[in-house]
């Protein structure tokens, strides 16, 4: 014998199966949020994704996302957001400011090399990220063609202590110039590394001053 019965629509299959099912018109390009495409891959990417702002549907106006509330300066030229407290990744992990700027980066870096990168221009300086980035730029605080002398190497290494993440003395004498560069570091809060060397060799000297004031060993 047989029986007629109701057979569940694809909708309610996947209500029922915790399925995501989008109407797409179309085959998805990427479902990365720095490397997607247009339309198509935006329809899924805003069901698994949300940004700081989100779209009212009703209004097309934005509306929370992760950021609860936003702030815009009296020149309107900066946005501060302020996201909802207890944001996770879905494995548990906290979501922080510092995530949302990495995002930023990596779609402007050239080694992803978005397709799409230009949406962020409107963001000041952000060309400006992603053409350094890559070709590199000159930093410098001298007047071009101006020829190197004695004075201008201390100015120079403040710069160069500025930009990195640790300076590393591996020979020193007590007048040596690397010790200025890791004296801005300190400045900087930067970290310090040096290397000991022969206690009777006055090129260990500034190394081994510097891991009497707490550099460490290298």
């Amino acid at each position: 014998m047989t029986a007629c019965h109701s057979r569940k629509t694809a909708v309610e299959a996947g209500t029922r199966d915790g399925i995501l099912l989008v109407g797409n018109g179309g085959e998805v390009q990427s479902l990365d949020p720095q490397a997607a495409g247009g339309l198509i891959d935006h329809n899924p990417i805003s069901a698994l994704f949300e940004g700081l702002v989100t779209v009212d549907e009703a209004t097309l106006e934005p509306k929370p996302g992760m950021a609860e509330r936003w702030d815009v300066s009296d020149d309107g030229r900066t946005y501060t957001f302020h996201l909802r407290a207890g944001l996770t990744w879905s494995n548990g992990a906290p979501l922080t400011t510092a995530d949302f700027l990495y995002a930023f980066r990596r779609a402007l870096s050239p080694a992803l090399a978005s397709e799409y990168k230009d949406v962020y221009f409107p963001v000041e300086n952000a060309e400006l990220f992603e053409r350094i980035a890559a070709n590199g730029a000159i930093i410098t605080q001298f007047p071009f063609n101006r020829p190197a002398d004695k004075q201008s190497f201390p100015i120079r290494n403040r710069i160069v202590a500025g930009m990195t993440l640790g300076t590393v003395v591996v020979e020193a004498n007590l007048s040596s110039g690397a010790l200025i560069t890791a004296n801005f570091a300190t400045e900087y809060g930067r970290q310090i590394f040096a290397v000991p060397g022969r206690i009777d060799s006055p090129r260990s000297k500034g190394c081994h001053d510097l891991i009497k004031k707490g550099a460490k060993l290298c």
